[in-house]
């Protein structure tokens, strides 16, 4: 019964997002390993819905009040104990989850943890495959994270600088590189896909905020709103993703990467 593994499987805090990054004097220098803007702009079309994009930006209230009215709220769609229980799980403990569900492991906890977290999986299955699991817009949600969600390590875009450690510069090279192998493709994640209804400040954990996914979320997508301070949409396990576009953005005076992507519907 998943209710008697609730203890055993209680992990550390979830990390929705990535944590805020060090990069504030990567615009101030002037070495090779600068990276312009200019020349991660891309000259990819994005494709646009038929139906009217919302999109709040970085209005957090105004994205919570719409989230509060959304039949896919999970106050309206999570109702059995069972499923309650996994989605609670997940918020504290997605990360995990999803690490479990994309690697077959959970770091510094044993295997029965991966059988934990694959029954709490197939409980949040079924509650998205309901109908009313929808979104009734066209919607733009975003997602904080970081190089490791595409298979790179940790760091790799904003390295420390060897000359000065309290600071990060840019690998263009690297940038390149990833623009290079994703711009146009589709990929899909086996785990969920946690984002906000606005570009909110409030990362979790300690990794670095160095890409800041925006993703265009059709109208009658798969989804549950969470209801949570993060003003929380999670998408299924298993979305597939279309990346768009990939630039270099400057926010907050520091710059990350940007990309561009949409929910691919079968």
């Amino acid at each position: 019964m998943l209710s008697k593994k609730v203890a055993s499987f209680s992990l550390a805090t979830i990390v929705l997002m990535s944590g805020t990054a060090n990069v504030a004097s990567a615009m101030e220098q002037s070495s090779t390993l600068d990276y312009p803007i200019s020349s991660i702009e891309s000259t990819k079309k994005t494709d646009t819905f038929l139906d009217k994009l919302i999109d709040f930006k970085d209005k957090e209230k105004e994205a919570k009040n719409y989230g509060k009215n959304l039949p896919n709220h999970r106050d309206k769609i999570v109702v059995t104990p069972k499923a309650k229980e996994a989605f609670n799980n997940y918020e504290q403990n997605g990360t995990r989850i999803n690490q479990a569900l994309r690697e077959g492991k959970v770091d510094g906890y044993p295997k029965e943890y991966v059988k934990v977290a694959k029954e709490y999986a197939a409980e949040m299955d079924k509650v998205f495959k309901q109908n009313t699991a929808s979104v009734p817009d066209t919607i733009m949600v975003y997602r904080y994270t970081d190089e490791q969600q595409f298979g790179i390590a940790p760091g790799t875009f904003f390295p420390k600088d060897p000359k000065n450690p309290k600071e990060t510069i840019v690998n263009k090279e690297s940038i390149e590189k990833f623009k290079k192998k994703y711009e146009g493709k589709t990929v899909k994640d086996k785990g969920f896909t946690s984002t906000s209804l606005a570009i909110l400040d409030k990362y979790l954990g300690g990794k670095a905020k160095t890409i800041r996914m925006d993703i265009e979320v059709p109208k009658g997508t798969h989804a549950v709103y969470m209801g949570n301070e993060y003003g929380e949409l999670i998408l299924p396990r298993n979305t597939s993703l279309k990346i768009k576009k990939v630039s270099g953005i400057v926010e907050k005076g520091k710059l990350i990467v940007k990309v561009d992507a949409s929910v691919v519907n079968k």
